[in-house]
């Protein structure tokens, strides 16, 4: 074999390397979005689940405050409400960009903010 002959086979096997590495990158990645998928399909299910589980929940009270009040309660409509849910982990991942802070600059706190701008349910 010739000095030119093992200098081409080395790169050969350099090429072949690099496309083993890539190969594996690219599966990670693909494992990864999948993970992803699965776990939006999963949240998208719960949600669903949750719905249903709060319109019988709705259902039911709506029954025993009927038979309690004996058509004597008017409801009145509240308004219109907005709110947003936001992630508390501090770093970058697949609920957002971690950064901590509101729309309303407030940053975020577990079970709720001080956020005094939505007040009787309008944001000022």
């Amino acid at each position: 074999m010739t000095r030119r002959d093992k200098a081409i086979l080395a790169l050969v096997c350099a090429a072949e390397i690099i496309n083993c590495a890539k190969a594996g990158a690219l599966k990670s990645r693909i494992a990864d979005l999948e993970t992803q998928r699965d776990i939006y399909a999963s949240r998208a299910q719960h949600w669903i689940d949750r719905a249903v589980e709060d319109e019988e929940v709705i259902d039911s009270m709506q029954l025993r405050l009927d038979a309690l009040a004996d058509g004597k309660v008017e409801l009145e409509d509240a308004g219109v409400f907005f709110c947003t849910a936001y992630c508390t982990e501090q770093y970058p991942h697949i609920c957002g960009e971690g950064h901590g802070i509101t729309a309303s600059g407030q940053p975020i706190q577990a079970g709720g903010s001080d956020d005094l701008s939505v007040w009787h349910g309008f944001v000022h």
